[in-house]
């Protein structure tokens, strides 16, 4: 009978490592799959939109220093690792130009993103888990949607509809969601960036007891945020009383003892309003942010991200809107390439110095140089910053030296002495193009 049952449990061992062994090979053919779709959707993106935000110097820094830590600190998956979408969320509200100036890290955190997602799929395609149906779900749809990956989220990678999965969780979960408004509001803000039915009793848990809130200003902030996207007349009466208790947090001693999480929120919420009397409550809390957090530290976490950065940056979750997905390259096949470039930067006017930067990087097909640089930067220790225009992006900062704004530009040619005619959003090098940026005066001195 011993050797039986040892023969029986060895049998099932077999079988379990079987399993798990079709399991890890399917996450790892998705993964593959989705690094070729992602690919081939984000090749050629076009030029991001964004605002002047005349930003401060120190705030100008947190973000900048927050996307680089985010981006460098993703761990490695295992079925835990699912805050890669907070990370997403925050990093393209808060630092839009992420895509052109980031690349390769954008898109390998994008890809994180999608085999989170994917693997979870594989192993429960509806998502049953509490983990998955308690607003986790919401949070992955918004990832989608933020990054443009798709029109919305009804045909996820060919053939899976979130939404749907999306509304059979909500009826599953109703109960656990009349404690905890705090996900439910996740979920709302998912199904209202479609345009979505939130079915009435979901809506009555969502604005019940107004001015009442058991996870505090968290829980207010994203009820604040979920009310005023459903837009009706039980909603908005529920932000205000949201609003209200925001802002009587924020304005005690020490922000109510808020921390930075919380205090991120709670911007976000006011910012949602677009209520210009909040602007004062939205950069004292701003500021009270950038006094406390430790950037090395906080930033590793997506959770972090998502409830900061887009305050850094003057946005909020109802910031994320769906936009037309990004255009595929013909042939649905591997669209990156290397490529051979090399810039100079000369400065003869405010320090004096020339330097040189050379590389292979991996960049689209048919990059711009603007995504050249972007990989260099990447790869090497050159730096650039731009700014917007209406003509696109100028660029100010060449390795930390930056033009005056009144008299200086930062001129581009092709090595040895032409000048461009585009910038370098429009501009598109080939293998073992050399480029200068020579920083020139123009007008008085």
């Amino acid at each position: 009978m011993a050797g039986g049952d040892q023969k029986e449990q060895d049998e099932e061992s077999k079988k379990r490592s079987a399993r798990d062994i079709c399991v890890i090979l399917l996450i790892v053919a998705v993964a593959i799959g989705i690094a070729i779709g992602m690919i081939v959707y984000l090749a050629g993106v076009p030029q991001t939109t964004t605002k002047t935000l005349n930003l401060t110097p120190k705030l100008e820094k947190a973000i900048k220093e927050s996307v680089q830590v985010s981006l460098s600190s993703t761990p490695e998956w295992s079925p835990y690792r699912l805050d890669t979408a907070e990370a997403i969320i925050g990093l393209t509200l808060g630092y839009p130009e992420a895509y052109e100036l980031h690349q390769p890290a954008y898109l390998a955190k994008l890809v994180n993103m999608n085999i989170d997602l994917q693997a979870a799929l594989i192993m429960d395609s509806e998502l049953t888990s509490n983990v998955w149906s308690r607003g986790k779900l919401a949070q992955y749809i918004s990832g989608i949607v933020v990054s443009s990956q798709h029109e919305n989220a009804t045909a996820y990678y060919g053939s899976t509809n979130l939404l749907d999965i999306l509304e059979t969780q909500l009826n599953r979960s109703l109960d656990y969601f009349r404690t905890n408004r705090f996900a439910l509001s996740w979920m709302a803000l998912a199904m209202c960036q479609h345009d979505r039915t939130f079915d009435q009793q979901y809506e009555d848990i969502l604005t019940a007891h107004p001015g009442t809130y058991t996870f505090g200003t968290d829980e207010a902030s994203m009820i604040a945020m979920a009310c005023i996207c459903l837009n009706t007349s039980t909603s908005i009466p529920a932000a205000n009383a949201a609003v209200n208790s925001i802002v009587t947090e924020i304005t005690k001693v020490n922000n109510g003892g808020l921390n930075v999480y919380s205090l991120g929120l709670a911007a976000q919420a006011l910012i949602a309003t677009k209520n210009e009397s909040y602007a004062d409550h939205i950069a004292r809390t701003r500021m009270a942010i950038l006094s406390r957090m430790n950037v090395t530290d906080i930033m590793r976490s997506g959770l972090a991200v998502s409830h900061i950065l887009p305050v850094l940056g003057g946005r909020s979750y109802l910031d994320i809107e769906i936009h037309p997905p990004l255009p595929a390259l013909p042939g649905g096949t591997s669209s990156t390439v290397n490529l051979q470039i090399t810039i100079t930067m000369q400065d003869s006017i405010m320090t004096n110095t020339e330097k040189n930067w050379s590389a292979i990087v991996m960049v689209p097909s048919n990059p711009t140089l603007l995504q050249a640089m972007g990989a260099l930067q990447e790869s090497t220790n050159f730096s650039f910053e731009t700014t917007p225009t209406s003509f696109g992006p100028m660029v100010t900062t060449i390795d930390g030296i930056t033009r005056n704004e009144t008299n200086q530009y930062w001129q581009v040619l092709m090595a040895p002495d032409t000048p461009l005619s585009k910038g370098v959003s429009s501009t598109y090098p080939q293998d073992g193009d050399h480029y200068i940026f020579r920083l020139t005066s123009f007008g008085p001195h």
